[in-house]
């Protein structure tokens, strides 16, 4: 489930920068754009902070698995 893409678009359907998304997060934006690049790894602990922060909404999940298949992202 969690891609580089994955993130990215969650953040985008939030509309918002890569900055706003980290500090909602409690973590850097440099750290934030490293995981959209694929430069590190997306750890448990990312993971966690996304679920607390956003992905306890269904429908958004929902919403971003819908739009990633659509444009043919997974796995990307």
């Amino acid at each position: 489930m969690f891609t580089t893409s994955y993130i990215k678009l969650l953040r985008q359907i939030l509309g918002m920068t890569q900055r706003e998304f980290s500090k909602a997060l409690g973590i850097s934006a440099v750290y934030q754009r490293h995981l959209e690049n694929g430069i590190v790894a997306i750890t448990e602990a990312y993971k966690k902070r996304l679920y607390k922060q956003f992905l306890h909404d269904e429908q958004l999940c929902s919403a971003v698995s819908t739009i990633q298949s659509l444009r043919g992202l997974h796995g990307v």
